[in-house]
């Protein structure tokens, strides 16, 4: 198996037999009637992004965005990625609906999305929104490795 630094990594058989649970919580929602000026600034959704991290005890390690062109009279959306030591968020907006998506995706027992996603909630202000969430855990690895 080789991991993305290139380095390959050796996974020893009775290492799997007797691994640790993994824990991965995946909370994703789409977001109604957001402010339309909540929905363009780059720099400051960017940094909304960042501060939910913080917030839900991710650590980022990298952020990546993207302020896309204007379009049919209407100020462009902003795409933001943030690699987390614990996996992602992502946020995704379209101005000119008044919409936005937005993704979490955690590991490990310290980070919370929940607490992430509310903030992002509560700095976008939509008027409604659903949230949807999925248990991404493996707890028993011979298990998986027969499927």
């Amino acid at each position: 198996m080789t991991n993305f630094t290139g380095r390959t990594a050796i996974v020893k058989r009775a290492a799997v037999a007797t691994a640790s649970v993994v824990i991965g919580k995946h909370v994703y929602g789409n977001l109604y009637g957001v402010p339309f000026t909540n929905l363009t600034g780059a720099e400051r959704l960017a940094q909304v992004v960042k501060d939910a991290a913080e917030a839900g005890r991710a650590h980022v390690i990298d952020t990546m965005v993207k302020k896309f062109p204007s379009r049919n009279g209407f100020e462009g959306g902003v795409s933001i990625v943030a690699l987390l030591e614990e996996s992602h968020i992502s946020l995704h907006t379209w101005p000119e609906g008044d919409y936005a998506t937005l993704d979490v995706y955690t590991c490990g027992r310290e980070a919370d999305p929940e607490v992430v996603f509310n903030y992002i909630i509560e700095r976008l202000k939509p008027k409604h929104f659903k949230i949807f969430r999925s248990d991404r855990s493996m707890t028993d690895l011979n298990q998986a490795s027969r499927t």
